[in-house]
């Protein structure tokens, strides 16, 4: 059963979920660093606000939130980053073509993806 309300109103804490599923803090200076999970089972809860939830995808996901996640999986392989991926790129089995477009783009790149660039 889907809770699409619920979803948008904890969509607001998008960011904190997308860092507690990384494993990473941000440091001031905008630096991924490690730190303990905290056990609120943040990765399937951000799988869950985003797969399928064209909404999220559309209006909360932007291009500095897809680059601090890239930049996190490229330093960090794991396959918790590929569920993710996968929930960003395609909703209901459409493509997300802003999502694809910047991941490739900074798949493609011979630079660190910057969380920092406006798009």
């Amino acid at each position: 059963q889907e809770y699409r309300p619920n979803e948008i109103y904890a969509s607001q804490w998008l960011d904190h979920y997308m860092n507690q599923a990384m494993g990473t803090g941000e440091e001031e200076s905008g630096e991924l660093t490690e730190n303990v999970e905290y056990g609120i089972n943040a990765e399937d809860t951000l799988t869950e606000l985003i797969d399928n939830n064209k909404k999220i995808l559309e209006t909360r996901i932007k291009y500095k939130t897809r680059a601090k996640f890239m930049k996190a999986l490229m330093k960090r392989p794991k396959e918790k980053y590929v569920n993710l991926l996968r929930a960003l790129s395609t909703c209901d089995g459409i493509a997300m073509k802003n999502s694809q477009n910047d991941i490739s783009a900074m798949l493609l790149s011979n630079e660190d993806p910057d969380p920092s660039r406006q798009k």
